[in-house]
């Protein structure tokens, strides 16, 4: 089980996109976003999945729409489950 947050703050109005991937960006197993609507608003993105047996890499991918976006701080958790 993998869990990730990404916590952002805005340069301007824009949107963050995030993707959990797994095996670098092959597979998406979870994406979102958050919208900002103007300089300085914080929010963030939860991702969250149960990843195949065979996974050796876990991946958050984000891009940002319209223009840059600050990244304040980013965590990701993998807990073995069965």
């Amino acid at each position: 089980m993998v869990t990730a947050k990404v916590a952002a703050t805005a340069t301007e109005a824009s949107t963050l996109n995030c993707v959990l991937a797994r095996n670098g960006n092959v597979d998406v197993y979870d994406k979102t976003g958050v919208e900002f609507q103007e300089l300085f608003d914080v929010g963030s993105v939860y991702l969250q999945a149960i990843m195949p047996a065979g996974t050796t890499q876990v991946r958050v991918l984000c891009s940002a729409v319209n223009t840059e976006v600050q990244l304040n701080s980013r965590n990701i958790i993998a807990l073995p489950v069965q």
